[in-house]
């Protein structure tokens, strides 16, 4: 199943935590983000946080 992400979207996760779009963000910064005040925010890194873990099926 191939996720797609929506072009315009693309980087806003970078962009909220200040992180060039070349870097890479770590795993840590992904978990604070998801306790965010921003709900935008935290939506993305949760996002972000099971892409990176998909469920083994």
């Amino acid at each position: 199943m191939a996720i797609k992400i929506n072009p315009a979207h693309k980087g806003d996760l970078h962009k909220a935590l200040g992180i060039p779009q070349d870097k890479k963000i770590p795993e840590k910064r992904i978990v604070e983000a998801t306790h965010s005040s921003n709900a935008h925010v935290r939506q993305m890194a949760n996002f972000a946080h099971n892409f990176r873990h998909p469920k083994k099926r």
